[in-house]
């Protein structure tokens, strides 16, 4: 059974401009491709649109012992700026594969 993590990743305000910001997710503790599935491309947000989801599929491990961590890095802005490129890591749960959802860092 397989879980998903979801990094929203938000505007500060609408553009009257395409923007864009490429991203990808890094393991830390977890393994991609054993603990998550590697996800990386472009968000693009059309001319008033503020905010975007990245969804990564998080592979349940039922005899997973220990939190697992790992992050998604934005990068390559296009008419806009990023205060900051990482988000705080996603958490693999122990026991139940649960997922603690992440926060913008």
């Amino acid at each position: 059974m397989s879980k998903i993590a979801t990094f929203t990743v938000t505007l500060n305000a609408p553009s009257t401009l395409t923007a864009s910001v490429n991203f990808a997710t890094v393991a830390e503790t977890a393994a991609g491709g054993t603990d998550f599935t590697m996800s990386s491309g472009t968000l693009t947000f059309a001319p008033g649109q503020v905010s975007k989801t990245v969804v990564v599929p998080v592979l349940a491990d039922p005899t997973l012992n220990v939190n697992k961590k790992f992050k998604c890095v934005l990068s390559a802005p296009v008419n806009c700026t990023l205060p900051s490129t990482t988000f705080n890591e996603c958490i693999i749960s122990v026991g139940d594969g649960g997922v603690t959802p992440p926060e913008v860092a």
